[in-house]
């Protein structure tokens, strides 16, 4: 698998029901008729994908309307793993979602 890629399109004003749309790039194996043995595979694993990312997006609109606005923060991996390296301790408040003062230049 090369990429996957979801996109959410709301169909309501208040953006509480949206149509789910996704995108995926499959690279053709060598062998002929590898593709075809393992497509069932492919098709389960985006499936999965697809249910767990909505479950996540309910679970996150549930917290919205609870708090009454956004305050999630997003970090992506990598930049958890430096910040991990070179600051443990305050790398460790931020994984369990605490705010943490932010660290000096690296």
């Amino acid at each position: 698998m090369r990429e996957m890629w979801l996109c959410y399109t709301p169909l309501d004003a208040g953006q509480r029901t949206n149509r789910t749309y996704g995108y995926l790039s499959v690279k053709k194996p060598p062998m002929p008729g590898l593709i075809h043995a393992v497509w069932p595979f492919v098709v389960w694993f985006t499936e999965n994908i697809f249910r767990e990312d909505k479950a996540i997006l309910e679970h996150e609109q549930r917290a919205y309307d609870a708090q009454g606005a956004g305050t999630m923060r997003y970090s992506p991996v990598p930049l958890c793993e430096i910040c991990e390296r070179c600051w443990p301790a305050a790398a460790s408040s931020w994984s369990e979602g605490r705010t943490a003062a932010a660290p000096g230049p690296l």
